[in-house]
């Protein structure tokens, strides 16, 4: 949003030239170099944006993980306190399987690997209508350069 104010900004807070022949070429020439500024900006607020937000990914799965295990030993510290040997072998065992880095079988998957597949797929949608919108463009060039010629005959 703060983007699209800025770019208003940049376009139309250019200098009033006091003469009535002001070309549309005088036009883009001030406002292209704006424009761009502003695209590249947000390219890079984007860049940044997901970024943190990666991390912010990160930070939540590594807390849920430290959690996990400080409520597992907290667990088999009290077991040990009560001297309860099946509470403390139950506990013992909840530790021992464990697993930091598990295997995934076929067709699991895990929210990350979910979201990547979900870019992906919406990325490769966007280059698919790129390259719809591409063609027809060279169909409709096509036409049009033929309707051209036979007006000039």
């Amino acid at each position: 949003m703060s983007g699209i104010i800025l770019a208003g900004f940049l376009i139309f807070l250019r200098p009033i030239h006091p003469t009535e022949n002001y070309t549309l070429l005088q036009f883009f020439s001030e406002t292209l170099p704006r424009v761009s500024a502003v695209f590249i900006l947000e390219l890079l607020a984007y860049f940044f944006i997901h970024l943190y937000r990666l991390s912010l990914v990160e930070d939540k799965y590594y807390h849920n993980e430290t959690t996990n295990l400080e409520n597992q030993y907290l667990a088999l510290k009290i077991a040990l306190d009560k001297k309860n040997q099946a509470m403390i072998d139950a506990c013992l065992q909840k530790l021992l399987a464990t697993e930091r880095n598990p295997v995934l079988d076929k067709g699991q998957a895990t929210r990350e690997i979910l979201h990547e597949r979900n870019q992906l797929s919406q990325a490769q949608t966007l280059f698919e209508l790129l390259r719809l919108v591409e063609a027809t463009s060279k169909n409709d060039g096509g036409k049009t350069s033929k309707s051209d010629s036979e007006e000039k005959k």
